[in-house]
């Protein structure tokens, strides 16, 4: 039955899809009190969920790191060698360990985990940690159409490890309805998602709550059964309700009912919005210092978003296009701290913009502006509706040192220097 339905989804496929599916899964098999969970997790989307969108055409770049190559420096090296398209799809899974500053004293509060990379073995721990809200900035800046990134892990501030026990359970996406599985992954937006709120845990047995939900609810969703047409909102919003139920429906050794309430934040994505961002969100401190450009190729041409460094020692930030300088919002600082702001057609800017006007507002509510303070320095990035810097932007001093980061209120809590 299975052979005769993978042969019936090939013959259904559509050839020559121009975008890939890139996925990758990080999964802490090797973790005494995960693993079973974990290797259940893998199996899944190796066998399930990978599969099933290969057999009705996707093209699918997958990569699973497990056991002892569940390590932060594999994510660093996928994410520096992930080249996209803006039409692509980027898939970003975590099941491991986490947890959460709940009192805000972290480099990076927010209301996501911090994912543990690796065997808490005691030993540099932070050094294995990556904030699942700087995986989507960092994987946001990729050119693309549909972002997920997807963490089940603990949130909370106790270094408190996943409930494990003996039941495995696992979801076969056989009765698929191929249209709207396509439709489903045709679809644009940047999603995070974490199976549990902040200060919760999140729990399993075997296989976690939030994945048994998730494989659920997306085989609903896609089947030939369901009357309704699918959306990513609509599926976590019920992976959300359904954990939430699961893990009421267990009870730990003493009695009490788990409690866990998945999350999930959308960003309508457009691909023309605060290119520039995009571009900064690089974190390109080499344009700065020794590359000459930083972003994909096509065809052997310069193509999405990307970073240049002139020859003459100016620097460019924005879209490029058959090679060309081409994007609805750039940004070209010359040699001697000049800064050009606007839409750039063709290697030509056609309009620009220049320190104290406003550039527009993202689907995030902030703000983005150009300023340039009274001393000479400029701030380009995001900022609140009174101005204050607050979100991601990089600050370019009158003696040339260059902040890039996150803002807060006006003051810079995380990011780096990257020329001073």
């Amino acid at each position: 039955m299975k052979q005769i339905l993978f042969i019936l989804l090939m013959m259904l496929s559509i050839s020559g899809y121009s975008q890939t599916i890139h996925f990758v899964l990080f999964a802490a098999t090797n973790d005494g009190s995960l693993g079973v969970a974990s290797e259940a997790t893998v199996r899944y989307f190796k066998y399930n969920f990978v599969s099933s969108l290969e057999a009705v055409g996707f093209r699918v770049n997958a990569r699973y790191y497990d056991g002892a190559n569940f390590i932060k420096s594999n994510y660093t090296n996928w994410v520096s060698n992930l080249y996209t398209n803006s039409n692509d799809v980027i898939i970003f899974y975590f099941t491991g360990h986490g947890s959460n500053d709940c009192n805000g004293d972290w480099s990076t509060p927010n209301n996501y985990p911090s994912l543990l990379m690796g065997q808490n073995n005691g030993v540099d721990v932070l050094k294995k940690v990556k904030s699942e809200m700087e995986i989507f900035n960092e994987l946001k800046a990729k050119p693309h159409r549909l972002l997920l990134t997807i963490a089940e892990a603990c949130n909370r501030c106790a270094r408190e490890r996943v409930s494990s026990g003996s039941e495995v359970v696992s979801y076969e996406m056989e009765d698929i309805d191929v249209t709207k599985l396509r439709s489903l992954f045709n679809a644009s937006g940047d999603y995070i998602v974490s199976s549990s709120q902040k200060g919760e845990l999140s729990h399993g047995t075997g296989l976690g709550f939030f994945t048994r939900a998730f494989t659920e609810v997306l085989t609903d969703e896609t089947s030939k059964m369901s009357s309704s047409t699918p959306s990513w909102s609509t599926i976590f919003s019920k992976v959300s309700t359904r954990t939430t139920q699961i893990a009421y429906d267990h009870k730990d050794n003493y009695g009490n009912r788990y409690v866990q309430h998945p999350q999930f934040k959308v960003f309508n994505h457009n691909p023309n919005d605060f290119t520039i961002l995009r571009a900064i969100n690089l974190k390109s401190n080499t344009i700065f210092n020794n590359s000459s450009f930083v972003g994909n190729y096509q065809n052997g041409q310069k193509y999405g978003v990307g970073a240049l460094k002139y020859s003459v020692g100016g620097y460019y930030f924005g879209g490029f296009y058959d090679g060309k300088y081409n994007s609805s919002n750039a940004i070209y600082i010359s040699k001697d701290g000049s800064i050009t702001v606007g839409d750039i057609k063709d290697n030509e800017f056609k309009s620009s913009s220049r320190h104290y006007d406003l550039y527009g507002k993202g689907n995030n509510g902030k703000y983005f502006k150009v300023i340039c303070t009274v001393r000479g320095n400029y701030y380009i990035g995001e900022t609140d509706s009174n101005g204050n810097y607050d979100g991601y932007g990089m600050f370019i001093e009158k003696n040339g040192s260059i902040w890039i980061g996150d803002w807060s209120n006006g003051r810079r809590y995380n990011g780096d220097f990257i020329r001073r």
